[in-house]
């Protein structure tokens, strides 16, 4: 009887116009909409992460470190500190953000400037070791001293600034690309 329902449900549902020929237009959806559907940094992680993680204990550290992130893409947990609160071991921790931090957008995951740079420069098979230098300095970039940072990586200047050029046309705050969440809470005027 639960057969013969369904059947005669889909036979109506062929019979309206709708199914293969592209129902959707008649609900006020249409396939471009669909498409086109806005998601946020943490939808977009998660949808990788069930995608990727291996086994249960991957799948719920990860979930951990995408509700850890800000709308930049970094981790702010200390990991240490939440291994312990959560009783697992520090190194599966590191696993899934290792695993985390091969989610696109690229540098996503990391918990330091440098090291998002270092995510995207190793991604882009760019990391050499005038880069390491300098990320390791990134107040001289910041000031654009270019002779010191050759001086540190022991090559000329010229090629310096290439490196730097380079550096400074990754993306510093990769999880933007996905928009805002900006909190949107009221402050009632009296108690």
């Amino acid at each position: 009887d639960d057969v013969a329902v369904l059947d005669m449900g889909w036979d109506s549902m062929y019979e309206s116009g709708r199914g293969a020929s592209g129902g959707f237009e008649e609900d006020g959806a249409s396939w471009e909409d669909m498409a086109t559907e806005d998601k946020n940094l943490k939808d977009h992680l998660t949808e990788q992460l069930r995608l990727s993680a291996q086994t249960q204990v991957e799948r719920f550290l990860g979930h951990y470190l995408i509700d850890s992130m800000d709308d930049a893409g970094y981790v702010h947990a200390d990991l240490d500190k939440a291994a312990e609160q959560l009783g697992v071991d520090a190194e599966k921790f590191e696993d899934a953000l290792l695993l985390v931090q091969t989610f696109d957008p690229v540098g996503v995951g990391a918990r330091s400037l440098a090291e998002c740079l270092k995510l995207q420069l190793e991604h882009y098979k760019q990391m050499d070791g005038a880069a390491a230098v300098v990320l390791q300095n990134l107040e001289l970039l910041a000031r654009r001293d270019i002779g010191m940072l050759a001086r540190k990586a022991g090559i000329s200047p010229d090629e310096m600034a290439k490196v730097c050029d380079r550096i400074t046309h990754l993306n510093p705050k990769p999880g933007l690309q996905y928009g805002s969440e900006v909190s949107t809470n009221v402050i009632p005027d009296v108690v």
